[in-house]
């Protein structure tokens, strides 16, 4: 037997979101793609970090 599927809605309204822990893991995220970014820029242009 096959279930209905859940609507996004029906997700958060079970799953509720914490804004501050989304916002606090986004920005962790772009701190982590900025330094990435940073690094593959200094190898192309040879440099090191010092």
């Amino acid at each position: 037997m096959m279930g209905v599927a859940m609507t996004l809605e029906d997700f958060l309204a079970d799953h509720p979101v914490d804004r501050a822990n989304v916002d606090a893991h986004k920005d962790r995220m772009l701190a982590e793609v900025r330094t990435y970014h940073l690094r593959e820029l200094r190898d192309q242009a040879g440099l090191t970090p010092e």
